[in-house]
């Protein structure tokens, strides 16, 4: 069952999140997208306020470019560094989001995966995949009539 951890008591206060965060991997892809959007306009793809990030991009994106490398090292660097200086404007880009991801979720302190991070790390639900129910338990979770154990 997903989690819910608060960072900030004050972010209950706001009405939706400004920004929704998702950490997961090739093997849990994220659902519930056109839900959310249907229900929440302001997180439909493409959006500033909804970032996804792939933590398996960057080994996968190294594998691509290592492939085939030749076993002396001098001539693996000179065939890396070619590979590397004919990349598309796409492809680097592509490469630093995947870092991007990995950088901030370690930012975050994320300990688990998938993760959806509310506001900047004010909060985060662990172990859900779908935005759409990432983000009724996160309403549920701040609304004022929930209860406190």
């Amino acid at each position: 069952p997903p989690w819910v951890i608060a960072a900030d008591p004050a972010s209950t206060r706001a009405g939706l999140p400004q920004k929704i965060e998702v950490f997961t991997h090739r093997a849990l892809p994220v659902t519930g997208l056109e839900q959310t959007a249907r229900l929440t306009p302001r997180f439909a793809l493409p959006s500033e306020r909804l970032k996804i990030f792939d933590l398996d991009a960057v080994a996968a994106l190294e594998q691509e470019l290592s492939a085939g490398l030749p076993a002396d090292p001098a001539e693996a660097k000179r065939v890396a560094a070619q590979r590397m200086s004919t990349l598309t404007p796409d492809r680097v880009l592509h490469f630093a989001r995947a870092y991007q991801g990995v950088i901030q979720a370690k930012r975050y302190g994320l300990t688990m995966f998938p993760a959806v991070v509310f506001d900047g790390g004010h909060s985060v639900i662990y172990g859900e995949t779908d935005l759409a129910v990432a983000l009724g338990l996160y309403h549920a979770w701040k609304s004022p009539r929930r209860t406190t154990p």
